[in-house]
């Protein structure tokens, strides 16, 4: 339902969720999206922009649903770790790491999977809701590839799971302790 609420969102034009994004900088960067090859999620999307630039701070709260909704989807199957994160770059803060990044417009996301950047979406400069509409279908080539067609289970599905998996995994707690 919430994927739903924030799809409907997104093609009325307007952010649904307040939620902000991780934040990675020069010196937790490399232990983020770099290190994800040995370990931890194995896709980064990073969204790569400045403060001061208005096309960054229209588009953001977008980006924020987008990974609400992205990782809502895909990290309900993993159990153990993330499959996918989202994070941010603040360019007016961090400078040296989006040049080392090769970021030359705003807003650029990236797409690391396994450790390594594999491609990268960058603004046409459009109106916020173009745009986010625009980025959703490349997140979903990105992180869906051929599944981008087929609909993934609702997220709503997971509460039913989670509560038949409750019991089993409280039995097996009390198995282990005794």
């Amino acid at each position: 339902a919430l994927a739903g609420l924030a799809s409907v969102a997104l093609a009325a034009g307007a952010p649904l969720a307040n939620r902000r994004l991780t934040t990675l900088t020069r010196v937790t960067f490399p232990g983020a999206a770099i290190a994800s090859r040995e370990h931890g999620p194995e896709h980064w999307i990073v969204f790569f922009c400045a403060s001061w630039e208005q096309r960054c701070e229209t588009l953001r709260p977008f980006v924020a649903d987008l990974a609400q909704d992205f990782e809502g989807r895909l990290n309900e199957r993993s159990f153990w770790s993330a499959a996918v994160r989202f994070a941010q770059v603040d360019c007016a803060v961090d400078k040296p790491l989006c040049n080392e990044e090769a970021v030359q417009v705003y807003p650029t996301v990236a797409h690391y999977h396994r450790g390594e950047r594999s491609r990268q979406w960058m603004s046409l400069g459009r109106e916020a809701p173009k745009e986010a509409a625009r980025l959703r279908r490349w997140l979903e080539e990105e992180l869906l590839g051929e599944q981008a067609e087929q609909e993934l289970p609702a997220p709503e599905g997971l509460d039913r799971l989670v509560m038949r998996m409750v019991p089993m995994a409280f039995a097996i707690v009390s198995v282990a302790v005794w």
